[in-house]
């Protein structure tokens, strides 16, 4: 296990998350229309035909060491997954629920200094297919896993330890900025072009 340090591109937003391995974790890729449209959004590029590489974790083993204040959520919908961005320089680093009883946190693998300690990929999800139905691989590690540990979060009270919401209210520390409905397929269209 390693304790890997993150930041966002300009360096304002700084921090680490704890303990990482491929037992605290799981590395994952997703191909999913959200997944890209954030990531054009911030201006990080469409990663097509690569994925965006995310290390699936729990929100207590991320801390922050500078620039906290600076990581905001956007969300595609109302009541679509938040994509926290460090707001100085429109990096893409985290995806939670909207709940903080929902205990995950997605962390894009490109905000890491040094990746090592995540380990091999082993799940991939909404991957292209011909037929058009998006298939996934590493269902388990992708879907059991994080499942496994949003209930343990629960049983031991760990959920409360996040960065990202208030516990007393449920909502998420800053604001939520819902982008304008067409903002995903326009991102999607461009990039295409």
């Amino acid at each position: 296990m390693a304790d890997l340090s993150f930041s966002c591109r300009c360096g304002k937003v700084t921090g680490k998350v704890a303990a990482v391995s491929p037992s605290t974790g799981t590395h994952a890729i997703c191909y999913c229309d959200s997944c890209r449209a954030a990531e054009i959004v911030c201006g990080a590029g469409d990663p097509a035909p690569d994925g965006v590489h995310i290390f699936q974790t729990t929100p207590n083993r991320l801390s922050f060491t500078s620039g906290e204040n600076l990581v905001t959520p956007v969300s595609f919908s109302d009541a679509g997954l938040l994509r926290w961005r460090a707001s100085c320089c429109n990096t893409p680093m985290f995806n939670t629920a909207r709940s903080p009883k929902m205990s995950f946190v997605g962390i894009r693998t490109a905000i890491f200094e040094e990746s090592s300690a995540l380990g091999p990929v082993k799940g991939w999800a909404f991957i292209p297919s011909p037929k058009g139905k998006p298939r996934f691989k590493g269902y388990y590690h992708l879907m059991g896993r994080a499942v496994a540990r949003i209930l343990w979060q629960r049983i031991t009270g760990r959920w409360k330890d996040t960065p990202f919401f208030d516990i007393a209210t449920g909502n998420p520390v800053r604001p939520v900025e819902v982008l304008p409905k067409g903002t995903r397929a326009k991102a999607l269209a461009e990039a295409a072009n």
